[in-house]
């Protein structure tokens, strides 16, 4: 095998490509994963975000739609961020050939030929830095393809590219520091770039710590470092202009949402093991063991909370040790190395580099991103330990070994926060004795009946067994925690025949459409309507804010809000025509009629619904939401109020419930009668609470509720289970028609707090005074006559001078004409304060008596000058390509003590 490799090396690509591939595969399989079962890889954000906008960028694609701006999420949302995070990947235009019900598939697909390509990529990356071509290479790239970071955030799908393609990039990165070559760095950084941008910065500061690395190793003189940087400089930005019509409006965009909010921290803070407010020695050398103990073997991945993924191996860890003790790697090499690996293992402990990692925010869940780094930079020196093994004295293998042992017995001291038991002990044991015979193998010492070839020939084989094994173990055990639930094909199929039947009927240009189904925030892209609900990183953190006075429930610092079945007002405000529902399952359904139906879903027409813009009182344009606001109730009152210019109380507030607690806690009530005290006594992991209110009248009966230290609220209605909701969300909540004698009974779970606070505001909605408002807001109604991805244009017949109001979510970018003149757009909009003014939270404006026609255009900001600028970039690009000469500077002189397969 070792010799055919050697003579036609496509045979060792093929099989570093397929291996991967394969084992993967058979983990999916073993799993029950479609379509060797019913089970699906879309977990958690791969279910709810990338998967719906997968089906949206193939509509979009089918359609001839636009990227600038899409109405099927968040009410209509910048759509270029989201495609420069979410689908920018090359593979992804392969969707259009697969129908909706199968992109689940295709994801699962898509996944095993990005390892594959990880695989195949680090393979060649050795092939080419120590110009061999061994068996041995295939199985480096195997565990580089399934070490811990992949398994344990592989349905992570939109990171895998750039992880596949880290490799490459550091070939072009070696390449151009050692001999000036510029092509390989600067492609293989652009596509980095243009497939993912959020894990291609953690590439850029690697790459600028491999060029601070080599230059340290070789002793460079100042004048040719300058001249080193400025070439590495140069061939950065060239890369990044190149993708800059990516680039500039995600820049542009991001600047929109949470992440625009800076946190405050301690500089020298600890996140492992525990959050502290300063640097202390016993925690730091606790958290550097947790994180080392991550090296070993059958450690569970991390895949939503946790320790750092750091398993590639134990085997390789040894090796990568052994690499560290062997003279024949000069010290300054050694000294390299070993600090890149420290650094990034000090990165997962320190707050503040755990910060600049990650782009200088702090992720919600699925931590310490950057560890792939790691990985590779161990594999990368494994390697070279494995074919330096033998070359030295045998006894030079102890000191590995014994750093191993020593990592061992301090895990088990931790055994409960590791899950490190005696049979991850006994495998660690076997894969280090196994470590050691193969160093026996390859060694000078004699051996009866074996020549020197054949050692090498089983040494060879019993490292790829044991890479096997582990990167076998690996996949199995990540995947055990990362499969999920089914996959409903109904309710995509079900959700796109209502909206095609009722898209048929209804000749209106442009409307919403609600979710009141247990799908996705993001539904309104699998069912392919204008929705309301989004979870995105690129959500609008202006909106999010604003969005619970409409009635919606938000939740800003998690990038969300979504329409949960709420009062008659919402409707209105969101411009929301249909409900898409489930049979027998909708909570306020009496005024609802159905109009379609599809299986069990059925689509509910909306009375309270005028349109997507009409007009309001000008004295609405000074309503403000506060982001310290805890009563949605009242201020959705507020807002029709000065929109309406009447005394509009939409709900009547109820009090004095009954309060209970489980054994050993308190609840009870503050000085505001809609807010209560928790406490959770002490030897208590958690605490129940329960708060009851029995109802007194018939109508409909409206909850907003929030909860510190909880999650989810579950009620009962008489005694039986009614509905499960978060309690993080600020927003309102219909709990449907109610006689009197009903009982609702409200119970809360303590989580992370053993004492806070209950926001509970518990009111009836009074339908005369919403028809008073409803009735005075329908005579001036916007007409939309066309409407397009990016803009809706319209007439409208203006009876006295107010404030045009769209539900339209206010972002950069909108531009409105009013007879062909342009208006100006929320003139106080700052996307950092969570205190919004109507003006600034939808597209609004002044509007004088007469008729009038409103052109409302969007256009995605800085797409134009990105485009211009990477046209630009890649001409520049072509005709440097074309050079005589593949560089941009001459080489650097080579050091006399040069080592021949550096790396």
């Amino acid at each position: 095998m070792k010799r055919s490799m050697k003579k036609s090396p496509i045979l060792l690509f093929i099989f570093s490509f397929f291996l991967p591939v394969i084992l993967s595969g058979l983990c999916f399989a073993l799993k029950g994963v479609s379509p060797f079962g019913d089970r699906t890889v879309l977990r958690s954000d791969a279910w709810a975000q990338y998967h719906p906008f997968l089906v949206e960028f193939r509509n979009i694609l089918l359609r001839g739609g636009s990227l600038e701006h899409t109405w099927s999420m968040g009410m209509g949302i910048n759509f270029a961020p989201m495609y420069a995070y979410y689908l920018s990947s090359p593979l992804y235009l392969l969707c259009v050939f697969v129908p909706d019900l199968y992109l689940a598939q295709f994801m699962t697909i898509m996944t095993m030929v990005k390892l594959g390509l990880a695989g195949l990529f680090f393979t060649y990356y050795l092939s080419k830095i120590y110009r061999r071509k061994d068996i041995t290479m295939a199985f480096f790239g195997l565990l580089y393809a399934l070490c811990a970071w992949v398994t344990g955030y592989y349905w992570c799908i939109i990171w895998l590219d750039v992880f596949a393609l880290l490799p490459i990039l550091v070939l072009g990165t070696i390449a151009l520091l050692k001999e000036g070559k510029f092509r390989l760095y600067t492609l293989a950084l652009a596509l980095c770039f243009w497939c993912n941008y959020y894990l291609s910065f953690c590439c850029c500061v690697f790459v600028l710590l491999c060029f601070l690395g080599y230059h340290l190793s070789k002793k460079t003189a100042v004048r040719e470092l300058l001249r080193s940087f400025l070439r590495f400089a140069v061939c950065t930005l060239l890369a990044a202009a190149m993708v800059a019509v990516l680039l500039i409006p995600t820049l542009l965009g991001m600047q929109q949402t949470a992440s625009v909010k800076s946190p405050s921290f301690s500089l020298f803070a600890l996140c492992i093991p525990d959050s502290t407010t300063g640097f202390q020695l016993v925690p730091f050398l606790k958290g550097l063991l947790l994180v080392l103990s991550r090296n070993l073997p059958n450690s569970t991945p991390t895949y939503m909370e946790g320790l750092p993924n750091l398993f590639c191996g134990f085997s390789v860890f040894s090796l990568g040790l052994y690499a560290l003790c062997c003279k024949e790697v000069s010290r300054r090499e050694r000294m390299v190395y070993g600090s890149m690996l420290i650094f990034l293992v000090i990165s997962c402990i320190l707050v503040a580099l755990n910060f600049f990692w990650h782009g200088f925010h702090f992720p919600n869940m699925i931590p310490y991103r950057f560890s792939f780094l790691y990985s590779f930079c161990l594999l990368s020196l494994a390697y070279r330990g494995w074919t330096l093994l033998g070359q030295g004295k045998l006894r030079r293998l102890l000191i590995p070994l014994g750093l191993c042992l020593t990592l061992m017995v301090g895990s088990f001291l931790f055994y409960e926060e590791l899950s490190f038991g005696y049979f991850s002990l006994l495998l660690s044991v076997g894969i280090l004795l196994a470590v050691g015979l193969i160093a026996l193998l390859r060694s000078k010492v004699p051996l009866p009946k074996l020549s020197s070839n054949l050692r090498h020939r089983l040494a060879s084989i019993l490292l790829c067994c044991i890479f096997l094994c582990e990167a076998g173990l690996s996949a199995y055990s990540g995947m055990d925690k990362g499969i999920a639930h089914s996959f409903s094909t109904p309710h995509i199929q079900n959700g796109q025949s209502l909206v095609s039947a009722i898209d048929a009927q209804d000749t209106e240009v442009f409307y919403r459409i609600g979710e009141t189904v247990n799908g996705t925030s993001n539904d309104g892209a699998l069912h392919h309507c204008n929705g309301v609900g989004i979870f995105s990183s690129s959500a609008l953190f202006n909106f999010s804010n604003f969005a619970s006075a409409l009635g919606l429930r938000a939740w800003a610092p998690n990038n969300s809000f979504q329409y949960t079945e709420s009062a008659p007002p919402t409707d209105l405000l969101c411009g929301i025509k249909y409900l898409v529902s489930v049979k027998d399952s909708y909570i306020t359904s009496t005024d609802r009629p159905v109009v379609a139906e599809s299986g069990d879903y059925v689509l509910l027409s909306n009375p309270s619904y005028i349109g997507v813009g009409f007009m309001m009182d000008s004295e609405a344009a000074d309503f403000v939401s506060y982001e310290d606001n805890k009563d949605p109730l009242a201020e959705q009152s507020t807002l029709l109020s000065m929109a309406t210019g009447l005394d509009v109380q939409l709900y009547r507030p109820i009090y004095d419930p009954e309060l209970s607690a489980s054994e050993n806690c308190t609840l009870e009530p503050m000085d505001d009668p809609s807010r209560f005290y928790y406490t959770v006594g002490e030897g208590e992991p958690r605490g129940q609470f329960t708060i009851s209110y029995t109802m007194e009248e018939a109508g409909l009966f409206c909850i907003a509720t929030r909860m510190q230290g909880g999650k989810d609220m579950v009620i009962y209605k008489n005694g039986e289970k009614f509905y499960t909701t978060p309690v993080y969300e600020r927003g309102i909540l219909s709990l449907g028609q109610v006689v009197p004698g009903d009982v609702f009974d409200m119970c809360y779970t303590s989580e992370d707090y053993r004492e806070a606070g209950i926001s509970l505001r518990a009111a009836m909605y009074d339908p005369d005074a919403f028809a008073s408002a409803m009735e005075k807001l329908a005579d001036e109604v916007w007409t939309i006559e066309s409407a397009s991805d990016t803009q809706l244009s319209g007439s409208i017949t203006v009876k006295e001078e107010g404030l045009f109001y769209t539900s339209i979510p206010y972002e950069p970018g909108w531009t409105a004409y009013v007879d062909g003149v342009e208006v100006p757009l929320a003139q106080s909009y700052d996307p950092r304060y969570g205190d919004v003014k109507l003006t600034d939270g939808v597209v609004s404006f002044p509007l004088s008596a007469g008729a009038h026609h409103i052109r409302l255009e969007y256009r995605s900001p800085g797409l134009r000058i990105g485009l211009a600028v990477s046209l630009c970039a890649i001409g520049i690009y072509i005709v440097l390509i074309f050079f005589k000469k593949p560089t941009l500077f001459p080489p650097l002189p080579e050091s006399k003590k040069e080592i021949a397969h550096e790396d």
